[in-house]
């Protein structure tokens, strides 16, 4: 394995402690709310309910009450999270919940999991590393890509 390989697998298996995976990783609540700028970075659309991924929580839009719901969909809703107020969260001030997508699961913006943190602490911490390998990965796609148009007969 050469260098930057295994400086690589040290950095996913640090990241996967911190995200909760692996023997070694424990489990807590997150704090603290991702920035502005992470969730800008990562949610690209909305729906009137979402789960979120990273806890299981169900969001519902609640700004325009049954509007947009099939009929019976938002009193269900609703008396779901008169039940269950930590797992149904309506969010009374908005007409579509924003998400995106991290790691393969969805993130709902606002959940109060906070799950997101984590990744934007990872990647703050380790922003150097991150790009010294980024700037490794491309220039060697880059290569790649030079020799193949090369031997396609192509020039630019």
């Amino acid at each position: 394995m050469n260098r930057m390989s295994l400086r690589l697998r040290k950095l996913i298996d640090r990241c996967a402690a911190r995200l909760g995976y692996g023997r070694k990783a424990a489990r807590t609540q997150v704090e603290h709310e991702p920035s502005e700028d992470f969730w800008d970075a990562i949610t690209h659309a909305g729906s009137l309910v979402i789960d979120c991924e990273f806890c299981g929580r169900t969001h519902f839009a609640g700004l325009n009450g049954r509007g947009y719901y099939d009929d019976g969909e938002f009193e269900d809703l609703e008396h779901k999270a008169e039940r269950s107020p930590d797992q149904y969260i309506g969010h009374y001030d908005c007409d579509s919940i924003s998400f995106g997508t991290l790691n393969g699961k969805q993130a709902v913006y606002g959940c109060p999991c906070n799950e997101v943190r984590r990744y934007e602490d990872f990647i703050w911490h380790d922003r150097s590393l991150i790009q010294k390998y980024l700037r490794a990965r491309a220039e060697r796609e880059l290569r790649r890509a030079e020799q193949n148009a090369e031997e396609a007969g192509v020039t630019g």
